[in-house]
């Protein structure tokens, strides 16, 4: 089975021996399974999910939140193809442009 990993920062400024004693805050969002989230929040340490959509939108994770959808997923745009109809238009008659420029005689006073 897979883990499920969530996208997270950690706010606690202080050593989190969790993650092997690293110094906090960790504030550049990075991907951790969620056994060790669930150590983290089980010593009361400050854990974010970030919105891997929206990195500016964030929410405090905590045990009851830890295995729940925190973000709706971003809509997706759909792009609609119709069929046109099998019937022949009318052509329409476009009037003629003449693209050559006008020569003007100004030799003749």
């Amino acid at each position: 089975m897979a883990e499920n990993k969530k996208l997270v920062i950690i706010k606690t400024n202080t050593v989190i021996p969790e993650l092997g004693g690293i110094q906090g805050p960790v504030l550049s969002p990075f991907y951790l399974p969620e056994d060790k989230l669930l150590r983290l929040l089980a010593a009361h340490r400050g854990v974010y999910e970030v919105n891997p959509d929206n990195r500016n939108e964030m929410v405090r994770l905590t045990i009851k939140n830890l295995r729940t959808k925190n973000f709706a997923p971003a809509p997706q745009t759909v792009k609609v193809i119709t069929k046109k109809d099998s019937k022949k238009e009318d052509p329409k008659e476009v009037p003629s442009i003449s693209l050559e420029t006008p020569k003007d005689d100004f030799t003749k006073a």
